[in-house]
């Protein structure tokens, strides 16, 4: 059953149905979940939210919670990624670049190669794939930030090394080993690799595809498993990754039209990395979509399309404005979005322009989660609004 209750009577055990606000005014991964710890208790009710929705079919009644089993033994640890010190996004910018272009030139010559109908080789991706592992631990968010502004004319090259940097954020977030981001590292640099055999007329047209072209296009995914299955000393993940990232959990995608746990996690994984980064881009025949309302589309199509599990982990590993968002403050500052804090809401930034006085400001660098407090993002913008380059601003 759904029930209203006021904040103050929340417990432990109860599901929260919906927090009764808008998504973007607030700083939990999703608008329902279940309640199962005090920290997270805590937060709901010193969030500023008055009321809510519970669903007793899913969770106690406030009535009927009891006190707090004691809590059980701790597992054992897991082996996960090492998490060194953490590297301020704004002077990792510079090195991300650098990183990206030679990164997207690598993934060219090699679809290059391949288009003359030579053998794939993977030799020189591996050294990328460390660069792009070693790039995430440090600060992810620039790596990321600086993977979006792509050209729409180098797509398909940027694309592979966006998906590959998403990818290692996405599974260090949640928990995965350096080996295996390693392994999603060269997952994402080769998981379009098939569209080196696409015609040119099908891969480059200006516009949408007509039905029997993306028939064509669509083979690329079974083109791309061909030539990494028979790379020796390639691991399995790289292979998931290609085989499985336009496939959906209600058995409508291709090219196996698999079906929820038919598709690994890390396939799962894959759709909703290319998805993100393919509805971000600017292409020939489309504008980008920003950020912040990509990852609200992507909740809204789970879990039909996506898993809505992992498309809310995705949210907590970008953040709620991942970094090269354009936000406009309620103070009416236009800002860079450049770096994530432990408040999805609150960023850090870099100001750049006055709407009130409508001019352009020195750049700085604030953490609203500590500084500003008085102010806060009140919506995301196009940059071109006010004459902004984000690339010129990071």
């Amino acid at each position: 059953m759904i029930k209203r209750i006021d904040v103050s009577s929340l417990q432990l055990g109860v599901y929260i149905h919906d927090l009764d606000c808008p998504w973007t005014e607030h700083n939990f991964f999703s608008n329902s979940f279940l309640v199962n710890s005090e920290p997270l208790l805590r937060r709901v009710q010193q969030s500023g939210i008055r009321s809510l929705l519970i669903d007793t079919s899913k969770g106690c009644d406030v009535a009927e919670v009891a006190a707090p089993k004691p809590a059980a033994a701790p597992e054992p640890a897991k082996t996960s990624a090492r998490k060194p010190a953490h590297y301020p996004a704004a002077g990792e910018f510079g090195r991300a670049k650098k990183l990206v272009t030679q990164a997207s030139g690598i993934i060219k010559h090699l679809m290059h190669e391949v288009r003359l109908g030579k053998q794939a080789q993977i030799s020189g991706l591996e050294p990328v794939a460390e660069s792009l592992v070693q790039a995430c631990l440090r600060n992810h968010h620039a790596l990321n930030g600086i993977s979006r502004l792509k050209h729409k004319d180098e797509y398909t090259f940027m694309h592979s090394v966006s998906v590959a940097g998403l990818l290692i954020a996405f599974g260090r977030d949640l928990g995965m080993g350096e080996d295996e981001l390693r392994q999603l590292a060269l997952g994402g640099l080769l998981h379009d690799i098939g569209k080196a055999r696409v015609p040119d007329r099908v891969l480059n047209k200006p516009g949408r595809l007509a039905p029997g072209e993306f028939e064509i296009m669509r083979q690329h995914v079974s083109l791309g498993v061909e030539m990494i299955a028979s790379i020796q000393g390639l691991g399995t993940i790289p292979l998931e990754v290609t085989q499985l990232h336009h496939e959906k959990i209600d058995g409508s995608g291709y090219p196996q039209g698999l079906k929820d746990a038919q598709i690994s996690q890390v396939g799962q994984m894959a759709a909703i990395v290319d998805v993100y980064d393919a509805l971000t881009s600017e292409r020939v025949y489309k504008s980008a979509w920003q950020p912040t309302a990509t990852l609200k589309s992507m909740l809204e199509w789970s879990p039909k399309d996506l898993s809505r599990r992992l498309v809310e982990s995705f949210v907590h590993c970008l953040g709620i404005y991942p970094v090269g968002s354009m936000v406009q403050l309620e103070s009416g500052l236009v800002a860079l979005v450049i770096d994530q804090t432990q408040d999805l809401l609150r960023p850090v930034l870099r100001l750049a322009y006055d709407a009130r006085k409508n001019c352009r400001i020195p750049l700085q660098d604030v953490d609203i989660s500590r500084e500003m407090s008085a102010d806060r993002v009140v919506h995301i913008i196009d940059p071109s609004k006010f004459g902004l380059n984000p690339v010129q601003i990071f």
